[in-house]
């Protein structure tokens, strides 16, 4: 997934509609063309968010742009699909 303005992030905000608990790891992709950056306690395991819900959690450690971010899901986890709505990636330019 790539968004329309490289930002350097401070947060990532993921919205399921169905089927939570699957994702198992968010990487980041630096706007130089690096290779993915692997946001650490990335996961979000089954009950941690309500379904319909947000998966949201704080960057700290990256000071580089990034263009776009790889979720990573496991779907045998939560015995059912996962469907992600939307990514929002908020930070400053």
């Amino acid at each position: 997934m790539f968004f329309d303005v490289d930002v350097i992030p401070t947060q990532i905000n993921i919205y399921q509609t169905f089927g939570q608990g699957s994702i198992i790891r968010v990487d980041l992709i630096p706007s130089n063309g690096g290779d993915p950056i692997p946001l650490p306690d990335s996961a979000d395991p089954p009950g941690n968010t309500p379904c319909p819900g947000v998966f949201s959690f704080d960057i700290r450690a990256i000071d580089v742009p990034v263009l776009g971010a790889i979720i990573s899901v496991d779907q045998t986890i939560g015995g059912t699909w996962n469907e992600i709505d939307a990514v929002e990636l908020v930070g400053r330019e």
